[in-house]
């Protein structure tokens, strides 16, 4: 076909589809990202521990962030965040896509790749260089100490109501 039937058809397609000439652009430009995590908040909290709190697992929000990645284009991913550290992880997503700084990927932790068992695999996540946020799950190499110094009167700081302090066990 001849360029300027092609280019005439091109038009006539935009036109009859009301699109414009950047809905046809390749995927990776920041207003046409490639779509790495494309969830619902339903999605990214399916499978969700069945330890955690519900007044943790309430505090939780879908974010979606551009980054640059490792393909030299713009990709666009989402995080599972704590609704108070929201606006910082955005922002310093932001900054690190103006930098350039590269990132593999960012998809939350309940994605199919990242399950074992059917629940939420750390060690998946990170063997796949990805970048994830909240992951509630035991600290590594421990039994639920918390609960057993709650058991024997102690007290934690992830209880608390003003300041969280989570790495914080006390007793009076």
């Amino acid at each position: 076909m001849k360029p300027l039937v092609k280019l005439i058809l091109l038009f006539l397609s935009l036109f009859l589809c009301g699109g414009d000439a950047e809905d046809i652009s390749e995927p990776g430009t920041y207003e046409n990202p490639v779509i790495d995590s494309a969830m619902s908040c339903e999605q990214a909290l399916e499978e969700f521990s069945a330890n955690c709190p519900l007044n943790i697992k309430d505090r939780q929000r879908l974010i979606n962030v551009k980054y640059y990645s490792f393909d030299d284009k713009i990709h666009q991913g989402q995080l599972v965040v704590d609704m108070d550290l929201a606006d910082d992880i955005e922002f310093a997503f932001g900054e690190a896509l103006k930098e350039k700084f590269q990132v593999f990927s960012v998809i939350p932790m309940s994605d199919v790749s990242f399950r074992k068992n059917g629940l939420w695999d750390d060690n998946l996540s990170m063997e796949a260089n990805n970048t994830s946020c909240f992951n509630y799950r035991t600290i590594t190499g421990s039994n639920i100490i918390v609960r057993t110094l709650l058991s024997r009167g102690w007290e934690w700081g992830g209880n608390w109501t003003d300041l969280k302090d989570y790495q914080h066990l006390e007793k009076k």
